[in-house]
């Protein structure tokens, strides 16, 4: 690809200022760049290199056949804009950017071709130009000759004596805590998101002129971990899945075993095989978690739990406590005091062997396993130690749940073993000055802790499985300054959103997501919502805070979207008038934005998660498992099948939840079955006097 020599305007001088800003108005301060001699997107050569200013700024000296920018390895292909079309939109500078990836990844022909179905995009919305009837690369040779382009206002030309200078962007009110710039720094340049990067010479706003500004589209925080390429990531959707897939890496585990939950019980079983559903305690016994342990201890393998909630639990939980007293078992336990009075530690990860990870909203206690099919009366929800005779009940004592988690190869393992060392070597460090009274290690007996030793670092990274890029996201309060990575990277994501929004999440009521959703609904008319979260019913809801911010977000956004509704799951069984449906508790914490992004991990959509609780999520760029998991889930929700054509199409997806929900509902007026899970709901609000009260619930 070759941009022609710029016709350039009388006056104009040599140099060209660009500002290069992300999604969210906040400038690269400091972000590495390098200069290409070509209109290549990939060109190998490089004429130099430099850093932007505080501001994000950086002067570059024009060149003939135009200017190749590569900020991190996106590549921003720079023309002076439109040759024809109207006199205000020739001349302003243009550019085309496509992310070319790792250093040592291969250009993916299939994100080049949705990086031009994005720029039609964009020149449908913003030009006017009648180009519906062409294709992607019609488009990318009508702007390579310039007859398009993306200035949106004319450019005042500078005098020959004067040099334009930008003003520093203003910054956004609300969001205290998090940082300028982005994770585009000197050291963390190796791996980025891959997606189109459009520039625009945006109006004139109250009167300060932003010129040539580069809008950078990273889907990555600057928080903490940087992004890593290399990873290999399955999604793993319900307990079934996920549970069985980290019994088996247990199994084969012979080093190390690293777990973090809110909760845990000892004897979930991770597998519950359905022969066995309503079978004794006895015969089921080697599917603990427990059993799982212990075999690995007998192995030499050592393992570390650490419990983040729960005053107490080691000395009330007899296995626990037995792990924290015995010294020499190759099992220890250790507790995490909570970081706020409103928040917990509330990570749920495991990592085996510091080889595979997994991360997500499964704790490690008996009520977190369903299947798929959610069914109202699998005898398999029954706690370990319910006998045969209580399993053949036609209830379990655990309704159904959903959840989720990703499993992780590669060296994304090594962030996630890093954030657990750091955790438990800061609570055994305070275990440590607590024993060192006497009245500390009176209390320490009394409560099961036990001698334990540091979690050591990994001294390599492991070794690349796949092509996946992601990132480790936390947030976490007792660290300094604080880490609000997942508040950044839900902004980023929203803010990058401009054709499908699906979410699934426990709670939906954050105010700050809610701004974040309405300004994209706001921006982009195309724009599509899909929110699976759970009803806050009477008599709970008259006194549950959380009721009144999930109807706020409801109703704010339908102001914009006056369809738009709310998701529940049900489960139905029974026939006739024996017929009965039970809701089914979403507990995953799911997000996947134009099928190209996606994030599963632990946070909720609540300000305690993305503000005082310590969260862990993994946040990865890549279409293939972003388009996948959002089809895996939705036929599940919808009752349909994965290969159904109706999944595929990104802008018909909020219809075809609002009918196949619709039907749902209809079904359950009428007492029939309904296909699927998906029955749309109305959310009523809570007591007033509970408004301001959001970082509770």
């Amino acid at each position: 690809m070759v941009v022609p020599p710029p016709t350039m305007p009388k006056g104009t001088r040599e140099f060209v200022d660009l500002l290069i800003t992300d999604s969210l108005d906040r400038p690269l301060a400091g972000a590495h760049y390098s200069l290409h001699p070509s209109g290549s997107a990939w060109s190998e050569t490089v004429a130099g290199e430099g850093q932007l200013d505080a501001d994000g700024r950086v002067s570059l000296r024009w060149r003939e056949e135009g200017l190749t920018v590569v900020v991190g390895h996106r590549a921003l292909v720079l023309s002076r804009g439109p040759a024809l079309g109207p006199a205000h939109t020739r001349n302003c500078l243009s550019s085309l950017g496509f992310d070319t990836g790792p250093p040592e990844s291969d250009i993916d022909p299939k994100r080049v071709e949705q990086s031009l179905d994005a720029l039609v995009d964009c020149a449908r919305a913003t030009l006017g130009h009648d180009i519906a009837s062409r294709g992607p690369q019609d488009v990318l040779a009508a702007w390579v000759r310039g007859e398009i382009g993306v200035a949106e206002a004319a450019v005042p030309v500078p005098p020959p004596r004067k040099r334009r200078r930008f003003r520093k962007p203003k910054r956004r009110g609300g969001e205290q805590g998090i940082p300028a710039g982005t994770h585009l720094g000197p050291d963390d340049l190796t791996h980025l998101c891959r997606t189109v990067s459009l520039a625009v010479t945006p109006r004139a706003e109250d009167g300060d002129t932003k010129l040539n500004r580069i809008v950078v589209y990273d889907w990555f925080t600057g928080y903490g971990c940087p992004p890593r390429a290399g990873n290999a990531i399955i999604a793993l959707i319900d307990g079934e899945a996920a549970w069985g897939a980290t019994a088996r890496d247990i199994e084969a585990a012979s080093d190390e075993l690293c777990v973090t939950s809110w909760s845990i019980d000892p004897d979930i079983e991770l597998v519950r095989p359905a022969e066995l559903a309503k079978e004794d305690p006895a015969v089921r016994q080697r599917y603990r978690f427990a059993s799982y342990v212990e075999a690995l201890a007998s192995r030499g393998g050592r393992s570390t739990v650490l419990v983040w909630n729960w005053v107490g639990t080691p000395l009330l939980n007899p296995t626990l406590r037995r792990w924290a007293i015995e010294a020499g078992d190759n099992v220890e336990v250790l507790q995490r005091a909570h970081p706020r009075f409103t928040g917990s530690f509330h990570q749920k990860t495991v990592v085996i062997d510091r080889r595979v990870a997994y991360c997500g909203g499964l704790n490690l206690r008996q009520n977190d396993w369903d299947t798929q099919a959610h069914a109202i009366d699998d005898a398999r929800r029954h706690p370990h130690d319910a006998s045969s005779g209580d399993r053949h009940k036609p209830l379990p004592a655990f309704g159904p749940r959903h959840d989720m988690a990703v499993r992780i190869e590669g060296p994304l393992v090594r962030d996630l073993h890093d954030n657990f060392r750091n955790h438990w070597n800061s609570a055994l460090d305070a275990q440590l000055k607590r024993h060192a009274r006497p009245v500390g290690r009176a209390v320490a007996r009394m409560r099961g802790t036990g001698p334990t030793g540091p979690v050591h670092t990994m001294t390599s990274p492991p070794e690349p499985r796949g092509q996946v890029v992601a990132q480790l996201v936390r947030t976490d309060p007792d660290r300094h300054p604080k880490e609000q990575a997942i508040y950044d990277m839900l902004l980023r994501a929203i803010h990058n959103a401009n054709k499908l929004i699906y979410i699934e999440n426990q709670y939906f009521r954050s105010e700050p997501i809610l701004h974040a959703l309405v300004s994209s609904l706001r921006k982009h008319r195309q724009l599509q919502l899909v929110v699976v979260t759970n009803k806050v019913d009477p008599p709970w809801r008259l006194a549950h805070g959380g009721a009144f911010y999930t109807e706020q977000m409801q109703r704010e956004i339908r102001r914009l979207r006056p369809d738009f509704h709310l998701y529940e799951l049900l489960s139905c069984s029974g026939e006739n008038e024996a017929l009965s449906y039970q809701p089914i508790d979403v507990h995953a914490k799911v997000m996947i934005v134009d099928d190209v992004w996606a994030t599963v991990g632990s946070a909720n959509l609540n300000e305690r998660s993305i503000r005082s609780e310590a969260e862990a999520n993994v946040a990865i760029d890549d279409w293939k498992f972003a388009s996948n998991l959002r089809r895996d889930l939705m036929a599940e929700h919808l009752g349909l099948e994965r290969t159904d054509p109706r999944l595929v199409p990104t802008n018909e997806v909020a219809a075809l939840w609002r009918n196949l929900a619709q039907d749902n509902a209809v079904a359950r007026q009428q007492q029939r079955r309904a296909t699927g899970h998906a029955h749309p709901f109305e959310q009523k609000p809570s007591l007033r006097l509970l408004r301001g009260r959001s970082s509770w619930f």
